[in-house]
């Protein structure tokens, strides 16, 4: 079979600069990828991933151009959109997707310009044209585009989408608050046989509901993992085990913990009471008296989207439904927090060496994840580390045992941070910083 002629851009301009950057690809695998060593491998991850996201802003430009002069008629294709998804051939959803980003960029021109010098990742950008798409609240976040991009550009795409979760519902309360009550309305749960003899899970509820189940189903599969892990080291000897030896897989564990559930909930007498698991929700002061305030039959002005204490969350991150959170602090335990201007928890008691209770909990509560740059371990799943580490000969240097002196931090880095020589500490707006035994930052 012979393959099809090349088609060649016609103005020499683009084609000379596209030849260049396909030269230069060709140079740099030419070259090598091979990294010198882990700043090295971050460094050059970081300049291709600039290069790619501004080859990805080219692929938007050309499709606004296209789609403002209808060139695509010549061929007739009923949209832009379709034609670059029949030339690219892309998924109907990843064509979507970069076409509601071309379209939201045209309204946004600060971010526009930021997008094409490379420096907003593209999941992040994708996450703003989504909330552009709800018309409710487009004029403000045209209004908002400034302090949006900020936040785009600092936080990673967890964090910036719950950030961008916590502004939709702030902008559209009514619409948010609608959506939430459809979703606990449908909720559902089915169990059907297939035609194996196997069964096939399926279900949607609320996000509080969604969340305490979460948080049970996260403890059990724990402990699926910790039995696998015991398993390993019995068989393999301690230091030698790795994930891949563990007997069962994720999936596998997640399911034997769902069947251990069942098995708990099945042993227990008639009308008992089983085993407490707590579930910490986050909010703040303002949200919580707002969505008082509505549960009393009371006039809530609207709120300020760009807010900066807005929280409304697990201890992991996950958004919740302020207004479910506060009907079910009427019924359960609620904790008043102080905090800094600089997020930091105030200390909620005397001090003691080891963070438990109130203690341990207001410590993570500054953080949704391990602290450490790039992990995202949970940090209900966390310890709680002394970010200056407690002298034993007097007692005191090196830090106390407060909140300002601790974050969440997984196992593995708490146990590694000080072997290895790193250490941590908090800045003046409250953001954790990691420093290299040679004393240069791990990047944020």
């Amino acid at each position: 079979m012979v393959a099809p002629a090349k088609a060649e851009v016609a103005d020499p301009a683009t084609k000379a600069a596209i030849d260049q950057i396909s030269a230069g690809i060709a140079a740099l695998r030419s070259a090598g990828l091979s990294p010198t060593g882990c700043r090295d491998a971050a460094t050059m991850m970081g300049q291709i991933e600039q290069l790619s996201r501004r080859l990805h802003a080219c692929q938007i430009d050309v499709l606004a151009d296209t789609d403002a002069r209808d060139l695509q008629t010549e061929d007739l294709a009923m949209s832009a959109k379709i034609m670059m998804r029949h030339r690219a051939k892309l998924s109907s959803g990843e064509a979507t997707a970069r076409n509601n980003v071309m379209r939201c960029l045209r309204d946004l021109p600060e971010m526009q310009r930021t997008y094409r010098r490379g420096l907003i990742a593209e999941p992040n950008m994708r996450r703003i044209a989504n909330a552009w798409c709800n018309e409710r609240i487009r004029a403000k976040l045209i209004e908002s585009e400034s302090q949006i991009l900020e936040r785009a550009l600092t936080l990673n795409h967890p964090h910036f989408c719950q950030f961008m979760t916590g502004w939709v519902r702030l902008a559209d309360e009514d619409g948010a608050r609608r959506d939430d009550e459809t979703t606990h309305d449908k909720r559902k749960a089915s169990m059907v046989e297939n035609f194996d003899r196997g069964f096939t899970f399926e279900g949607q509820c609320g996000s509080l509901q969604g969340a305490m189940m979460r948080e049970i189903w996260s403890r059990f599969t724990q402990a699926e993992f910790e039995l696998d892990w015991a398993a390993a080291i019995e068989k393999h000897g301690e230091g030698n085990v790795t994930a891949a030896m563990l007997e069962r897989t994720d999936a596998q564990r997640r399911m034997d913990a769902l069947a251990a559930i069942f098995d708990q909930a099945a042993s227990m007498p008639p009308g008992s009471i089983g085993p407490q698991f707590v579930l910490n929700v986050v909010m703040d002061h303002t949200t919580y008296e707002r969505q008082l305030t509505r549960l009393a039959g009371g006039l809530v002005l609207p709120d300020d989207p760009n807010r900066a204490d807005y929280q409304c969350r697990t201890l992991d991150g996950t958004p919740l439904n302020p207004a479910e959170v506060a009907a079910a602090s009427l019924l359960g335990h609620v904790r008043r927090i102080v905090v800094d201007s600089a997020g930091v928890v105030i200390n909620m008691g005397r001090k003691s060496r080891l963070f438990s209770g109130p203690a341990a909990i207001a410590a993570k509560i500054g953080s949704d994840t391990c602290y450490w740059p790039g992990c995202w371990v949970r940090a209900s799943q966390c310890q709680v580390d002394h970010l200056h580490q407690f002298n034993p000969t007097d007692g005191s240097e090196g830090g106390g045992t407060d909140q300002k002196n601790a974050g969440p931090l997984c196992a593995k880095h708490n146990r590694l941070k000080q072997a290895k020589g790193f250490s941590t500490y908090r800045d003046d707006g409250g953001r954790w910083r990691v420093l290299r035994p040679d004393g240069t930052e791990i990047d944020p």
